[in-house]
Parts: C-alpha cells; sequence; structure tokens
C-alpha cells in the first residue's frame, strides 16, 4: 500500500467525519487523545493506525466497522474484525493467503498469531490487505442518528 493515501476504512471514516457528522480533526482529537496532526496523518495515509485506534475512531464518529463478504452479509464488526480474518486465513490454509497476497506465509502467521493474542495492536493497513486478499471488504457506516 502506498504511503501518499489511505486505505479505505480511514478513508471512509474521514468521509463521516466530514461530511456525516462534520466535526474536525481537532474535535476527534481531543476525544481520542491524541494530536490533530496524528488525525491528519492517518486520514492522508502518511502513518497508519493500530485497528483498536481505528475502533475508537469509529466509536468517536458513532460509527461502526464491518466485515463484509462478497454478497456483502456481515461477517464481524469492530473488534472481532481481525480475529474473524484469522478465522477465513484458517479455513482457507495460510499458503494459499500467502500466494494472493504475493509474501511468504511468516507474514499471514504473524498477523495470525498477533491478531489471535492482541487484535487490537494490528496495523489497519494490514488488516484491510488480508481482508481484500480473502475477497472480503471493510465497510465504515454511521449509525442513523435519531432526533
Amino acid at each position: 500500500m502506498s504511503t501518499s493515501s489511505a486505505g479505505p476504512t480511514m478513508t471512509q471514516l474521514r468521509n463521516v467525519r466530514r461530511y456525516t457528522r462534520r466535526v474536525t480533526q481537532e474535535a476527534v482529537a481531543r476525544i481520542l487523545g491524541v494530536c490533530h496532526s496524528q488525525v491528519c496523518t492517518w486520514e492522508t495515509g502518511k502513518r497508519t493506525p493500530r485497528w483498536n485506534t481505528a475502533v475508537a475512531l469509529a466509536g468517536a464518529l458513532d460509527t461502526r466497522i464491518y466485515l463484509t463478504d462478497s454478497n456483502g452479509a456481515v461477517l464481524a464488526q469492530d473488534e472481532a474484525i481481525p480475529q474473524a480474518l484469522v478465522r477465513i486465513i484458517g479455513d482457507r490454509g495460510p499458503e494459499e493467503v500467502a500466494r494472493a497476497a504475493r509474501v511468504t506465509r511468516t507474514p499471514v502467521r504473524m498477523f495470525c498469531s498477533r491478531a489471535r493474542t492482541r487484535p487490537g495492536w494490528v496495523l489497519t493497513a494490514t488488516v484491510e490487505r488480508y481482508a481484500k486478499v480473502v475477497g472480503c471488504a471493510i465497510v465504515a457506516s454511521p449509525r442513523q442518528v435519531t432526533s
């Protein structure tokens, strides 16, 4: 993934922040306890946040993150997405996923190990990559605000 543009999760969350919730980076940063420049680096793709940070950002925007299959069925949401990917990778076989991702088995195994033990610590870009490789999508969807 290029470091010059954000992945789909952060792009969707940025759009929710800008167009649906209409809040500033500064406001989101205050909620998350980080400086606004950190939010900017995530949204521009200069850095990728850990998965738990992306989920916290989604929560701050009253938004859910879903893992969907090719038919749009929800397989997991929020914090459970990395572990759901581990199950899918296990079903498909790490070797097949490694071939599809054009990597050796080692990065796939490292992702699975980290996602099992500390799912929030995996990088958002890594979650997005393996979701795409196994034919799934990451979708950020704002919760409906009721009056």
